[in-house]
């Protein structure tokens, strides 16, 4: 009865040690899918700032050639704008500033794509046998100093086997590519969180200063950012600004002339797949009218004269844009099944050696443990009903009541 009871208790403990393992190693993916997830966003604002940075750049040449000048911007939107045109002179170097982010954003591009991947790889291999291995370790060095005629050190000296049994922990964890919808709705989320990747665009409108030939238009300063992520995971960031006067033309009526202030655009690239293809704009319009550029490109998609983008800062930008190196798309893990909160296994653990009256017999026991999903509750009415993730190391261990019709059920 002593031997039965010691075995059911290193059956108990071996179980709820291989379920601690199963819980941390779901952990584990969670904080390594945290950790890409904080890495590529931090990419995205290093992409940000390499395109704040070439324009700052740019706008500090366009301001000190006086193209617009910057009374002229004073005088249409007022002098705080035309100081901020000003002030982009002070910048110092930028070309060594665009060096230093580039050097971040490939460190973090090399832990997403090497160490991470690598990490994530190892703990997927391993995880299996590993929990076997400290069911092992528990049961040996708990029945080796047993009560049973057979003695040694290993399982296999002292008469013990073990089976897993209704095992839902088996390909629970899938790795896939990030381009999978999962992924990309928590990486917007997240990203949605951070003002500094969220669109920045502002447009100033004079409205005292007609064009007596164009009544109805006025003229503008227009400012247009974005930060994205591309079909193929590379990030984007795209900064300008443009004044944009009235102008009458006899052919074709008012329209606006672009007068770019400054642009600049960071993309990410890949060697696998090609950049985004650059759309071609003159840098000097002495031989060709700007209105004849705007209706080759622009109006190719059907817009009128008058358009709500910088056309011609982009396309210098695209011309002039700085490139980072990046892997693309990476991989993460995540459950294939997420309609249950726990996965259970049962230990089935047989030890062999005793006898009584001479006659020798085995002792079988059975223990049910499982890692389950639970985040903390914030009060004592809340009850988290999401289903469960790899997003959050929430994951726990315990011992589960066994089903009485599986109690007296051969293994």
């Amino acid at each position: 009865m002593f031997a039965k009871l010691h075995l059911s208790q290193s059956a108990d403990a071996a179980a709820y040690a291989a379920a601690v393992f199963q819980a941390r190693s779901l952990n584990a993916h969670a904080y390594l899918n945290r950790s890409q997830l904080a890495h590529q966003v931090a990419m995205a604002h290093w992409v940000t700032l390499g395109s704040a940075v070439k324009f700052m750049g740019t706008q500090a040449s366009r301001s000190m050639q006086r193209n617009p000048p910057p009374w002229l911007i004073g005088t249409l939107f007022g002098a705080q704008y035309a100081g901020s045109y000003v002030s982009a002179q002070k910048m110092i170097s930028p070309e060594s500033i665009v060096q230093t982010i580039q050097k971040h954003h490939d460190s973090h591009n090399r832990q997403i794509h090497q160490d991470i991947a690598r990490s994530r790889s190892t703990l997927i291999n391993v995880v299996t046998q590993a929990r076997l291995d400290v069911i092992d370790d528990i049961l040996a060095r708990n029945l080796s100093a047993g009560h049973n005629s057979l003695k040694g050190t290993t399982l296999a000296n002292i008469g013990v086997s073990y089976e897993l049994v209704l095992d839902e922990f088996q390909n629970r964890v899938q790795v896939s590519s990030t381009q999978h919808p999962e992924w990309r709705e928590f990486l917007e989320t997240v990203t949605g969180m951070y003002g500094y990747l969220k669109p920045r665009n502002v447009t100033k409108i004079n409205w005292w200063w007609p064009n007596l030939q164009c009544p109805i238009f006025r003229p503008k300063l227009r400012r247009r950012g974005n930060t994205s992520l591309d079909k193929h995971g590379r990030w984007q960031s795209s900064d300008n600004l443009s004044y944009h006067a009235i102008k009458f033309n006899r052919l074709i009526g008012c329209y606006e002339r672009e007068y770019p202030m400054g642009w600049g655009l960071a993309q990410e690239i890949q060697s696998d797949r090609p950049a985004i293809q650059n759309q071609s704009a003159p840098w000097d319009f002495s031989k060709m009218p700007f209105w004849r550029w705007f209706k080759s490109v622009v109006q190719l998609d059907g817009v009128s004269w008058f358009s709500s983008k910088n056309s011609l800062a982009d396309a210098w930008a695209q011309q002039t844009s700085q490139r980072f190196r990046s892997g693309g798309f990476a991989q993460f893990s995540h459950l294939n099944r997420t309609d249950r909160r726990s996965f259970t296994f049962q230990l089935v653990v047989k030890q062999k050696g005793f006898s009584v009256l001479g006659i020798p017999f085995e002792l079988v026991v059975r223990s049910k443990a499982e890692a389950y999903f639970e985040p903390p509750r914030l009060s004592a009415v809340t009850e988290y009903q999401d289903s469960p993730h790899l997003y959050y190391a929430f994951w726990h261990a315990k011992l589960s009541p066994q089903d009485e019709s599986l109690l007296n059920a051969r293994p």
